[in-house]
């Protein structure tokens, strides 16, 4: 019965049912199916409160978001895309019995429950802060880092120069469109991850944490992304574990990013990463956290990531933090969602424009 199942993982699986990511009517049916299953016994579900109590670190919104990612990466492995056209709970579940009965798909997506994170792959995030940089360093020299880089997408894309896609920018006089406009004198860039972005099966989790189903006819493109960006020479890549890494370099840099990270871990993770991540800085250098988080009202240099991700637009936000700021964070933008192609200003925009 429901009653026996964790209730917080609930009340997040029917918040994605609901607010599905990206606003896809597939995910919502699939997550309406997990809701349907929860409590009820079944295999899929018993396994995610294991999956909780394995990882007792992991959030319930990162749990939640991976059982879709790991799902999908088992049909990328099968080359099998034929679940993008579930629209409902019946055909949901009927999918989710198929992959329970094979033993091999079942113990493969266990294993990426109980061992991955979601990684950030969306090239298009790194226009807030190609525009933030762009705008204090102009035409100086500057040298970034990416903590937790996933694909390694931004800090490559960015020293190719890769465009951005258009923006609709509701910035006054569109500023960021036109930062992202400019070219930026691209010095150096370290990349940080625990998993090397150019292994194969990295590759593979990568891709399946890369599409919502309604994206998936997009895969080439992003293919062919990933072959340009192979072109970098100025981005040093590090393999290591941001949380126990003695290996980063100090006062090295001059904007640190973190895409799409802090979220997925718990209170006391994120001031030990934010705190490594200051310790990269050199002087007068600035911390970029993008994710869906909002100023926390009661300390000012934490960020709160309890909101619900998908439940209003707008949620997905860019701050800048450092020695400008007195460490605090404030808001420089606001996009439409985590796809980034319409912003406004936040609430702290007029601090730096």
């Amino acid at each position: 019965m429901k009653d026996s199942f964790d209730p917080n993982l609930l009340s997040e699986l029917v918040d994605s049912a609901h607010n599905p990511p990206g606003g896809d009517p597939v995910l919502a049916a699939f997550y309406s199916c997990l809701v349907e299953m929860a409590g009820n016994d079944e295999p899929i579900t018993t396994v995610l409160m294991s999956v909780k109590k394995k990882r007792p670190d992991i959030t319930y919104k990162h749990l939640v978001n991976l059982i879709y990612r790991a799902f999908q990466a088992v049909k990328f492995k099968k080359k099998d895309l034929s679940y993008q056209i579930l629209l409902d709970t019946t055909g949901w579940r009927k999918e989710l019995k198929k992959l329970y009965s094979d033993q091999k798909d079942r113990t493969y997506f266990e294993k990426l429950l109980r061992t991955k994170s979601t990684t950030t792959t969306i090239y298009q995030r790194y226009a807030g802060p190609y525009a933030i940089a762009a705008y204090f360093w102009d035409s100086k020299p500057v040298l970034l880092a990416d903590l937790g880089c996933g694909g390694n997408y931004g800090l490559r894309g960015i020293e190719v120069g890769a465009p951005f896609k258009h923006i609709d920018d509701q910035t006054p006089g569109k500023i960021v469109q036109k930062l992202i406009d400019k070219k930026i004198n691209f010095k150096e860039g370290l990349a940080i991850d625990k998993e090397n972005p150019d292994d194969p099966k990295v590759s593979l989790w990568r891709m399946a944490c890369s599409f919502y189903p309604q994206e998936l006819p997009t895969i080439d493109s992003v293919m062919k992304f990933e072959s340009k960006i192979q072109q970098s020479t100025k981005v040093k890549f590090i393999q290591a574990d941001l949380l126990s890494s003695q290996r980063l370099p100090a006062n090295s840099c001059d904007v640190v990013i973190l895409s799409m990270i802090l979220y997925q871990l718990n209170l006391g993770q994120q001031l030990s990463l934010i705190v490594r991540a200051k310790r990269l800085l050199k002087k007068g250098g600035i911390m970029i956290v993008q994710d869906f988080a909002a100023k926390n009202l009661v300390n000012p240099q934490h960020l709160d990531f309890n909101d619900s991700w998908f439940g209003q637009q707008f949620s997905f936000r860019t701050f800048v933090t450092g020695s400008k700021t007195n460490w605090v964070f404030w808001e420089i933008f606001q996009w439409g969602n985590g796809r980034c192609l319409s912003v406004r200003a936040g609430e702290d925009f007029a601090r730096i424009f």
